[in-house]
């Protein structure tokens, strides 16, 4: 079971009902073209076009096209089909800005990547009022990114590996 930001991170789901990359086991992603629904003896098929699988490979699982992050320029979506929006400034403490520095060879846009994740705000729903000053983490690259927020602002305090 995971907890979606996006779902206040209060409720869970289960994995398989989320777009979670973390799965019990590895499976293959594709993104497909759904071409229409059928019925063969009191079984429901449902057509798809364009999978790089072989004919027969099960299909786990569907979820819905999302373009701000599928990003396939000629799809139609039905979900989610505006960016999220940025809810918080971010800032970077002068230990958070030392340590990018140390790792701009391997990731020149880290700093860009980092600010973008915190700016919307990946804190549960149900922290978002939390006590000024709280930290919080999340897992980016090799690196645990630590962050606080007061009066929306998110301070980034440290990337630790």
């Amino acid at each position: 079971r995971v907890r979606p930001p996006r779902l206040g991170g209060n409720k869970t789901i289960g994995v398989f009902a989320s777009r979670s990359p973390y799965r019990p086991n590895p499976i293959g992603l594709s993104v497909v073209q759904f071409s229409g629904i059928r019925k063969h003896k009191n079984r429901l098929f449902l057509d798809i076009k364009g999978a790089d699988i072989i004919d027969g490979t099960p299909v786990l699982d569907i979820k819905p096209y999302i373009p701000y992050s599928d990003s396939i320029p000629q799809a139609a979506a039905g979900y989610a089909e505006r960016s999220p929006e940025a809810k918080l400034q971010v800032m970077f403490s002068d230990q958070a800005q030392k340590q990018i520095q140390q790792f701009s060879n391997k990731y020149p846009q880290l700093e860009t990547f980092i600010r973008q994740v915190i700016a919307q705000d990946p804190r549960p729903a149900y922290a978002c009022d939390d006590e000024p000053g709280k930290q919080y983490g999340v897992k980016l690259l090799e690196f645990d990114v630590q962050w606080r927020v007061a009066k929306g602002i998110a301070e980034v305090i440290s990337l630790e590996q």
